[in-house]
């Protein structure tokens, strides 16, 4: 058999699309279908596919706000709006199950390019073996929101920068694309825009001469130029590229939302690993990294440590910047000149055409399709207040809402205004901030009730609001179950009490 290093060359051609890439496509898949409801556990899936549908019905992007009544026509815009279109577009042809489909299908084509990638800078063995910490670290963040869509664009930048730097060169304006369709998506495209810059300083410090330095700067600059250009020349313009820093700089809103607090180590953290391992690797097989990669692998680390959100990143990066050293220290210290048995199966995979590659991807497919069949995809009940709806239609109760924030996003699909929703980034620090302390003080929520004037309320049993409704004048308990408690205004001189059992 050949060496391990002429077979693993073989594998970077387009035919190794259709090996190990696409295992770990329908295993990604399997997992994401997997999680069943919890794909939807997140309430700003609501308002996402609100947003799509209404982009869709006016066929442009909002530039005022169309779904609260305390904000209603101040300045807001769907920044995700082709991924809010895209999960609108699901709904339509297949409802949740639509929904699911799309965010598993594009978890699945990213895990596929991350594999990829991988395999051409290791051999089979090592590059699947960082995978399941990947799909591990990935599994709580796999929801049906905005970020899950925005992965591609994400993994293919990412590679393609990779990919230049390392070979000496400056990356093409095909990839432009790339990044305009990443910052329509989500967000997070401000780091592939920093990204630009790192990789940039790198192939400058590796280039022999000055005038290849020379050549590299002034390639990676037009590129970094034409990056910020191709995002303004979205339908948001340039508005894109201040909307991150607006709402990194909201720190009060932040505080109290769970997905921008520190991991909590008490309980089982992927990031954890990522961190011992990355330690295991640097003290024990001492593998010789740019300091440059070093850097960003620290930089998205402590992204990680601060925001729990951010663990998607360090899935994706940490992989691809941690392979080629790791390859390159473990045949250093497990020199082989030909493959070993192990060796030998994993090439056997990786071979296209391969009759055991085609049994276990349509295994794992049937698989999926059982789960999908077997499991009950649709947004969870708890953020879900169906019946407490249909119980106010029933009962005519009219006026304005006072809503718990997790509920704002059913208000908006629901087409009812909302007071307060998970867009925080219309709303200000101060409003929601304001809002949550009055859902835990009874003087707080008085004042607030006071000055807004809503005609009913919506918030969840172990509110503490709902001790101070139950108890102020001028307010009844109308409907109570395990998801939400109904509150309406009444005359001042009426009794208090509960309208209707529960």
């Amino acid at each position: 058999m050949p060496p391990i290093a002429a077979q693993t060359d073989a594998l970077a051609t387009p035919r190794a699309w259709i090996t190990w890439p696409l295992l770990a496509a329908l295993a990604a898949a399997m997992l994401f279908i997997g999680r069943g409801a919890n794909v939807f556990i997140d309430p700003d899936s609501y308002w996402h596919l609100a947003a799509g549908r209404w982009i869709i019905e006016h066929r442009t992007i909002p530039t005022t706000d169309p779904f609260s009544w305390t904000f209603a026509g101040s300045p807001w815009l769907a920044h995700e709006w082709l991924s809010e279109v895209l999960i609108a577009a699901a709904f339509q042809a297949g409802e949740w199950l639509g929904v699911a489909a799309l965010m598993a299908t594009a978890f699945a084509l990213s895990m596929a390019a991350m594999t990829r990638a991988l395999m051409r800078r290791a051999v089979p063995r090592r590059a699947l073996m960082l995978l399941p910490l990947v799909l591990l670290t990935f599994n709580p963040h796999l929801l049906a929101r905005p970020h899950v869509l925005a992965l591609l664009p994400m993994c293919l930048w990412v590679v393609h920068l990779m990919d230049r730097a390392e070979a000496g060169r400056s990356p093409s304006v095909w990839a432009l694309p790339l990044i305009a369709v990443w910052s329509c998506l989500h967000g997070s495209f401000l780091l592939g825009l920093l990204l630009v810059p790192v990789f940039a300083f790198e192939t400058i410090l590796a280039s022999p001469t000055a005038r290849i330095r020379w050549t590299q700067l002034r390639g990676w600059t037009v590129f970094l130029l034409g990056s910020v250009a191709v995002c303004c020349a979205t339908p948001l313009g340039p508005e894109a590229l201040l909307f991150p820093f607006q709402v990194v700089g909201m720190n009060k809103s932040l505080a109290l939302i769970g997905e921008w607090q520190s991991p909590n180590f008490q309980t089982f953290q992927a990031v954890e690993v990522w961190i011992l391992l990355s330690l295991a690797i640097a003290l024990l097989l001492k593998p010789e990294m740019r300091w440059t990669r070093v850097l960003l692998l620290l930089g998205v680390l402590h992204l990680a440590l601060k925001h729990q959100r951010h663990a998607d990143l360090l899935a994706l990066l940490g992989p691809l910047v941690l392979i080629g050293p790791l390859n390159q220290a473990l045949e250093r210290c497990f020199p082989a000149n030909h493959a070993t048995v192990l060796d030998r199966i994993f090439l056997r995979m990786a071979d296209p055409g391969r009759a055991s590659v085609f049994v276990m991807a349509v295994g794992l497919a049937i698989a999926g399709m059982i789960a999908i069949k077997q499991t009950d995809l649709k947004p969870a009940a708890g953020n879900s207040p169906e019946a407490a709806l249909a119980a106010v239609a029933q009962a005519g109760i009219e006026g304005p809402v006072f809503n718990h924030y997790n509920f704002g996003g059913y208000l908006i699909f629901r087409g009812i205004p909302t007071f307060i929703d998970g867009r925080a980034d219309l709303f200000g620090d101060d409003f929601v901030s304001e809002v949550t302390d009055a859902s835990k003080l009874g003087e707080k929520l008085v004042t607030l009730i006071e000055r807004y004037q809503p005609g009913w309320t919506l918030l969840p049993p172990n509110s503490p609001a709902i001790w101070v409704l139950d108890n102020l004048p001028g307010w009844q308990r109308f409907y109570a179950d395990d998801v939400a408690v109904v509150h309406r205004r009444i005359a001042a001189d009426a009794p208090t009490g509960n309208a209707q059992p529960r």
